[in-house]
């Protein structure tokens, strides 16, 4: 009872926790597969891996929630978390462009919701696709590690240009519209903040590494360094050997 009637009364919040929570159901998910291949002693590229189960993870969220809601009063309910998916595609994941399957994905996601004689669903999905290039050119033409304030104007552009059709294709009344816009800048402000968290964790630990295994006057490799590869070597001639017999 206290849970419904939180759902119901807090629904940024609760969508706060539930896209912290596909955040980090999806980094287990990441951990669990990687130490499923190495006990096996296989080895994978992990950006390809992160890539093909990042792309097959929000697709099937993405599909699981738009299947829950069709034919409801409101199918516009998870239009946010549609677009924290394209961050999270393109941010989070980094797919590489050879690899993505994004104006595919859109038109397949059109058939799904028999959209395509739409004219709104067209100009939503070209919203989506130019979201989508718009943050991939940012990210890979910036010197900035993490471009936080191009991302969040990006995407606030993108969404509230997304939000105008929407509200066009469902007839949603301004106080509904701007409240959502709202939100929808909050969840992107958690979300960039969230990885830029991530983003400077990863900075950290490459920064504690840089410190263990090189000679802090000369800059050269210390015997950490060489006892690491070592080691490594070491393994893999084990893992070859026993493979051998």
């Amino acid at each position: 009872m206290l849970t419904k009637i939180f759902l119901d009364s807090a629904p940024l919040i609760t969508s706060l926790f539930f896209i912290m929570g596909a955040f980090i159901v999806f980094q287990i998910l990441f951990a669990g597969i990687r130490l499923v291949f190495k006990v096996i002693h296989k080895n994978i590229d992990k950006y390809l891996l992160r890539s093909i189960l990042g792309i097959i993870y929000i697709l099937s969220l993405l599909f699981i929630m738009q299947l829950s809601i069709r034919d409801k009063n409101q199918p516009w309910i998870y239009v946010n978390f549609q677009l924290v998916s394209i961050i999270f595609y393109t941010v989070i994941l980094s797919v590489p462009f050879k690899y993505h399957l994004f104006g595919p994905i859109v038109v397949a996601f059109m058939i799904f919701n028999s959209a395509l004689s739409s004219w709104e669903s067209w100009c939503l999905a070209i919203v989506l696709i130019a979201f989508y290039y718009s943050l991939n050119y940012v990210k890979n033409h910036t010197k900035n590690k993490f471009p936080f304030s191009v991302y969040l104007l990006i995407s606030l552009i993108s969404g509230f240009a997304y939000w105008f059709f929407i509200k066009v294709k469902f007839s949603i009344s301004n106080p509904i519209f701007f409240k959502q816009v709202i939100y929808l800048l909050i969840i992107e402000l958690f979300t960039f903040g969230y990885i830029a968290i991530l983003y400077t964790d990863l900075e950290s630990r490459a920064a504690l590494f840089q410190d263990a295994t090189h000679d802090k006057l000369t800059h050269a490799y210390n015997y950490d360094a060489f006892d690491i590869d070592f080691r490594s070597l070491f393994k893999d001639n084990v893992i070859s050997d026993g493979k051998s017999l």
